[in-house]
């Protein structure tokens, strides 16, 4: 699979991303001047301790220096926001000097590569460097032209085959919070992959996730799923990679931010409601498994209203701790009234994950507040209790609204034979 757009000089638009091989084997040795200088930036790895301080470094007066001013003209001279042609001239030598600096590591030291990205940064260049900490020879990089945020970007797959240092490109749109797993599959005909999950770089951007297999002879990563062709993710969607079976291969967990139905308001600073997706692995690629709400108070209080005006009362008591206390709250009307706002859920505990909640219910008598309690039983979350309050402003972290808990039934009284004389 090549790309024609990311070849100099060519032109036309492809159906994919545009994917371009370079088998680029390790660089000659950079001038001694040049050399002395990396060792600067890589002195700080030869230990443990001082690994994981590695600074920005800018080479006064080298090759490198020289190379990021020839790209920052490049970038300037880019006309329009593609990649291809001409324009991709900026991008190529950043890569180049990615692959200079990935040389200058060793083999055996690419886990500080995220090294590079101060690096460049520090010589006004805008790029992200990626790893997988659990594969040592492979490295992911995300190369922007740092004057035209609008403009397309390019990503860039490092790796060793043997002794040499292969590089190959694909074209992205304006992306940024890349993240990468590369992993090894254990299946002669592509005994690698890899993955990118990426955002645009606009307000509630949806995530992206792209998937690529090396072929069998270990030069060239072929592209399989992409922009429209793999999962749909929604907007305001976060994602990351997770071995949830625990057999050495990712998959993917995203969770969306979900409005509820329109009886039910949430207000300012309380949790939304979240669902969770699981995307696994088959031979068209990444596809969903499993789709969940989050569990939590606030998804309790919504499955608890929704079955009271769906007339599901049976089911509706299995998310009490005390079934019997429905009877109660279905004569004040709970269920009857399910027009817009009917159920609003004020304030809660003022912590991230709230354990009680202040709702404010329409009932055949006009509104009523609450406050519920909520509780763990049988691996769920399930509503322990409810008591009716005043009207109350939101609680405020210097001030908070003490809310007490509910009364403990009083011990058995002893029998006589274990009464004291």
């Amino acid at each position: 699979m090549r790309d024609s757009r990311l070849t100099p000089g060519a032109r036309g638009p492809t159906n994919r991303p545009n994917m371009v091989p370079n088998l680029a084997r390790f660089p000659r040795p950079l001038r001694p001047a040049a050399a002395g200088l990396l060792a600067l930036l890589l002195l700080g790895l030869a230990g443990e301790a001082r690994a994981q301080s590695v600074r920005p470094w800018t080479p006064p007066g080298d090759s490198l220096a020289r190379m990021a001013y020839s790209a920052k003209l490049r970038f300037q001279r880019q006309r329009g926001d593609s990649v291809g042609g001409d324009n991709f001239d900026g991008y190529q030598v950043v890569a180049d000097m990615g692959r200079h600096l990935l040389a200058a590591l060793g083999r055996d030291h690419w886990l500080q590569a995220p090294a590079i990205q101060a690096t460049l940064d520090s010589l006004g260049l805008d790029v992200e460097v990626r790893i997988d900490p659990t594969l040592q020879h492979s490295a992911f990089m995300l190369v922007r032209n740092p004057f035209k945020r609008s403009s397309d970007a390019v990503g860039f797959l490092y790796w060793l085959r043997g002794s040499e240092l292969r590089m190959q490109g694909a074209s992205y749109p304006p992306a940024q919070d890349v993240k990468v797993r590369i992993w090894y599959t254990g299946r002669p005909e592509t005994p690698y992959e890899a993955i990118t999950l990426y955002h645009r770089r606009a307000e509630g951007s949806p995530l992206v996730l792209r998937l690529y297999r090396l072929n069998e002879a270990g030069v060239l990563w072929n592209l399989v799923q992409y922009e429209g062709h793999g999962p749909e993710f929604g907007p305001r969607s976060e994602g990351d990679f997770m071995d949830v079976n625990h057999d050495g291969q990712p998959e993917v967990v995203a969770f969306h931010l979900v409005e509820p139905d329109s009886f039910l308001v949430l207000g300012s600073g309380v949790p939304r409601l979240v669902e969770e997706y699981i995307y696994t692995e088959r031979p068209e690629g990444f596809v969903l498994h499993d789709l969940r709400l989050l569990p939590g108070p606030v998804e309790t209080v919504n499955m608890f209203a929704t079955l009271l005006i769906q007339h599901e009362p049976e089911l509706a008591r299995r998310l009490l701790v005390n079934p019997a206390t429905l009877d109660s709250v279905q004569l004040l009307g709970w269920g009857q009234h399910h027009g817009r706002g009917a159920w609003n859920i004020e304030y809660g505990e003022d912590q991230p994950w709230p354990e009680w909640l202040e709702l404010r219910i329409w009932q055949d008598k006009g509104w009523q507040r609450w406050i519920f309690h909520f509780w763990i039983k049988d691996d769920r979350w399930v509503i322990r209790d409810w008591i009716p309050v005043q009207p109350a402003e939101k609680p405020k972290t210097a001030t908070p609204i003490l809310i007490p808990p509910t009364p403990e039934k009083p011990p058995p009284a002893a029998k006589k034979s274990e009464r004291k004389p």
